[in-house]
């Protein structure tokens, strides 16, 4: 598949950036720029080919292209000499002849997360546009008008109700390709070449673009100087993590002189060649956290791998806490549940008592998802890892520290376990493999968001009564509900979802109600968007006894 990629414009509402170069090469947070960006997100993603259309500045992007980490790739530069007087219709005349078979075509002032890519380029669908429906419409930018999942307008002045956020990132086979560059074609000749491609290609829609949605996602375009401060500080949220495929995980691995692998016993055999911390327990003490900085500074380890479930991970993040060292860490979970691997949380006891541990440099900084280890799972713990997610995505949701970014990766975490519930309890590996990113989508919402009240109320449930902590949290939530979600999913929809999960009930007794109120997590309980009293919890758990 070839890129194509629009950077023929002057990018008038960016004057004052860009006097002396095009906005394609503004920097972003890391010094990168746009154009640099784009580049090494599409060829990591397999695109060897870049046909890039130019107007001002093609030195720079040229001097891009010449650098030593793209010298295995393809770039074609498509010069417009008349860049002042057109719009990009013309640049993708130009371009025609360069272009053979599929093509992801993209607007070089387009700022966008890897994992976006990774799935447009994954999905199976042949044509795509991207559109995000939850997104407010912008007045001066694409919109996209949808029917039937499928692209039917795009353009600027559209505001009806069937007319979303987009984007102008596509993936599109070739015989489509050709139709829309046989009426830019058409429109060139005809000396049509002061309007947009889309132009073109509204004359011919629809054509089969169906709808991706960016949604959980991150994609926006750099339009002004205050859209740079703005985008390049967001899209540090999406950065914060690399995802290491398991095929490269040796050879990632490898780049490092000693590894220390926080894992339990059962997962030591399968891997060879490390050193390993295996003395913890399923609720890590303080203790045991310690006894780990003493292995990681005696084995002189300079990185650290945590394999297995929520235990692990945290096991890990209290390793880096308390050694003090800003050691790089990688989490590879073994459950689709805590998404413990996307969040700066873990989670530790002294003499008995739950300890918090929050710091930004806790997130890992790698992450490694691989379904393998799921599919032995026990049924219990497999389906109470499950609840989890579904109580995180939904909880993260409605909390009052909820952000845009927060509830697109909610949605994302919510639409993805709904859609792979039944495939995941027959062992489908499709669905496993969903759940594992599901998890990982809802543990990136609570890490912005953070949990609520059901989470609160759940924890001395799993201590008193010995029910996992998935279990607890899906007995308290619908006790908790808030309708703020219910366009996503109601609490009779939840309920009917936990009933078929089949867990064993628990013996809870009225006699602990007083222990259990009185343990209540206060901070977890401010994040709940209704306040509740000593008596409402007493009712919840009330609830969930009888």
């Amino acid at each position: 598949m070839q890129a194509l990629i629009f950077n023929s414009g002057l990018g008038v509402r960016m004057a004052e950036l860009c006097e002396k170069k095009h906005k394609s090469m503004v920097t972003l947070y890391n010094g990168e720029s746009i154009f640099e960006r784009q580049v090494s997100i599409l060829s990591n993603h397999g695109i060897k080919e870049f046909i890039v259309t130019t107007g001002p500045f093609k030195e720079q992007l040229e001097a891009i292209a010449k650098k030593k980490e793209y010298k295995s790739l393809k770039f074609i530069f498509v010069e417009s000499p008349l860049y002042r007087e057109t719009n990009y219709i013309y640049s993708m005349y130009l371009a025609i002849p360069y272009l053979k078979g599929d093509v992801l075509m993209l607007h070089g002032d387009l700022v966008f997360n890897t994992e976006l890519v990774k799935e447009i380029l994954a999905d199976k669908r042949s044509s795509l546009g991207v559109v995000n429906k939850y997104k407010k419409q912008p007045e001066k930018d694409f919109k996209a008008r949808v029917k039937n999942n499928q692209l039917y307008e795009v353009g600027v002045n559209i505001f009806d109700d069937d007319c979303y956020f987009f984007q102008p990132l596509y993936k599109l086979e070739s015989k489509i390709i050709k139709k829309w560059c046989d009426k830019v074609t058409e429109f060139v000749n005809n000396g049509n070449v002061k309007v947009y491609a889309e132009n073109a290609l509204n004359k011919i829609l629809p054509l089969g673009i169906e709808v991706f949605s960016s949604d959980g996602h991150y994609i926006e375009e750099i339009d002004t100087p205050e859209d740079t401060k703005r985008v390049s500080c967001e899209i540090q949220e999406f950065d914060k993590q690399v995802f290491i495929s398991p095929n490269n995980l040796s050879k990632f691995l490898s780049s490092f002189k000693k590894t220390l692998i926080v894992t339990n016993e059962v997962f030591k055999p399968t891997i060879k060649g490390h050193t390993f911390f295996c003395d913890f327990t399923s609720n890590p003490t303080h203790e045991e956290v310690k006894n780990g900085v003493d292995a990681l500074n005696q084995s002189g380890c300079d990185f650290i791998v945590s394999l297995g479930g929520g235990s692990a991970i945290d096991v890990a993040k209290g390793i880096k806490y308390y050694s003090g060292k800003n050691i790089q860490h990688l989490a590879m979970p073994t459950t689709a549940g805590t998404g413990s691997e996307s969040t700066k949380f873990a989670v530790v006891y002294k003499d008995g008592e739950k300890m918090s541990l929050e710091a930004e440099n806790l997130l890992p900084e790698f992450v490694c998802l691989d379904p393998k280890h799921l599919k032995t799972l026990p049924y219990y713990h497999k389906m109470s890892c499950m609840l989890d997610a579904l109580c995180q995505a939904i909880e993260s949701y409605w909390s009052v520290n909820a952000s845009e970014t927060s509830r697109g990766f909610s949605r994302k975490a919510l639409s993805m376990i709904l859609a792979n519930i039944d495939g995941y309890m027959k062992n489908d590996e499709t669905a496993i493999a969903n759940m594992l990113i599901a998890a990982n989508y809802a543990g990136r919402a609570i890490n912005i968001a953070k949990t609520t009240a059901a989470h609160a109320l759940s924890y001395k449930l799993t201590s008193l009564y010995g029910i996992a902590h998935g279990h607890a949290v899906a007995l308290c939530l619908p006790h908790v509900w808030c309708d703020v979600v219910n366009d996503l999913i109601t609490k009779e929809h939840f309920i009917k979802i936990f009933k078929s999960c089949k867990l064993p009930k628990p013996k809870l007794k009225a006699s602990d109600i007083d222990v259990l109120v009185s343990s209540v997590n206060q901070d977890r309980l401010k994040n709940h968007p209704v306040e509740l009293c000593k008596k409402d919890i007493e009712n919840v758990y009330r609830s969930v006894i009888y």
